[in-house]
């Protein structure tokens, strides 16, 4: 199935807060004698800027899916279980990353725009994106289209 949308969205948030801490642990560790090494606090932040530094949203016939830095963290959505899509802004408070939020699990590198999955089941989860409004448009070019209720005039 080839894809028909796909977008990287880079969390500088991250990375900038990776520069600054891993300058500041040098810094430290320079001060206080000790080498780069032992500035151990620093590596757990390498770990996360691997996790998470980037998230990319692709669309197919079949699937939604993202993932989040070099893809060890990973989700699908089969297309067939999404009631319904809409735009929103995600708020400061409700974080990056990985998130639960009121209303319903945020996926995200920066805080700004996302569009809210609405499943089938009832349930719901948000994708943050700098590029919202391209991928709503993919996600329902590929919905399939609500039925027709019985006896409607375009049945008679």
């Amino acid at each position: 199935m080839s894809t028909r949308y796909e977008h990287d969205q880079i969390g500088r948030a991250v990375l900038i807060g990776l520069a600054l801490c891993l300058i500041g642990s040098a810094v430290a560790a320079s001060i206080a004698g000790m080498s780069i090494a032992t500035a151990a606090p620093a590596t757990s932040l390498v770990v996360v800027a691997v996790l998470f530094w980037r998230l990319r949203i692709s669309v197919d016939a079949k699937q939604l899916r993202w993932s989040f830095g070099i893809g060890l963290i990973r989700y699908s959505e089969p297309i067939a279980a999404i009631a319904r899509i809409e735009l929103t802004r995600t708020r400061w408070y409700e974080g990056q990353g990985i998130q639960r939020t009121r209303r319903g699990r945020l996926y995200n590198v920066h805080c700004g725009d996302a569009v809210i999955v609405h499943r089938r089941d009832g349930s719901r989860f948000m994708l943050g994106s700098d590029d919202a409004r391209a991928l709503m448009r993919a996600i329902e070019a590929v919905m399939p289209a609500p039925a027709e209720p019985a006896g409607s005039a375009a049945g008679r």
